[in-house]
């Protein structure tokens, strides 16, 4: 499949979050706690990307979008500055996100919107890219296999319950993404 990437606008708010929640559960409504998976609603999601791309003032932030060849949405990326980092975790960007449509997985979109964010991390002075992913999410893996390094894990209370988010990192050479991707 041949993947164009391109920045999300506004306008796109729907149709991403309508990706993200049927990706999101598909990945891992077996995976966790269900009072964890039923308060990540469609409605939820499309309240958040509304948010998202009206404020992408932050420095560095970036929203991009995969489309397929007759230009269906296929997959996207979030990324920017690191986010509430542990304090033995030395990082400058980090991937919020990364969704791909369920039944276009593993036809090469994410690992072109993974290298797409760390080329972008990378411009803005990022020397690592730290990625957060659910320890028990099957996705862990595909971080690992693009050579990602797990630094540590975390515990997360989300709805109720204590979640273990892994954390991994890349290193980012300066304005590239890594050789491995």
């Amino acid at each position: 499949m041949r993947v164009t990437l391109r920045d999300a606008r506004r306008a796109d708010a729907q149709a991403i979050a309508a990706l993200h929640h049927a990706s999101w559960h598909a990945q891992l409504s077996t995976c966790l706690p269900p009072a964890v998976v039923e308060a990540h609603t469609l409605d939820a999601r499309r309240a958040e990307w509304h948010v998202v791309l009206a404020d992408l003032r932050v420095e560095g932030a970036v929203v991009r979008l995969a489309e397929n060849d007759t230009g269906a949405l296929v997959g996207f990326a979030h990324a920017g500055p690191a986010r509430d980092c542990p304090t033995d975790v030395v990082v400058a960007g980090e991937l919020y996100r990364l969704y791909i449509q369920p039944g276009v997985q593993g036809m090469g979109a994410g690992t072109a919107l993974l290298r797409d964010m760390a080329r972008a991390l990378a411009h803005h002075g990022a020397g690592r890219m730290l990625v957060r992913c659910w320890a028990v999410n099957p996705a862990c893996s595909f971080y690992e296999r693009r050579g990602a390094v797990r630094i540590g894990l975390a515990s997360k209370s989300v709805n109720g319950h204590i979640l273990e988010e892994a954390l991994y990192a890349f290193e980012l050479a300066s304005g590239r993404a890594p050789e491995r991707f």
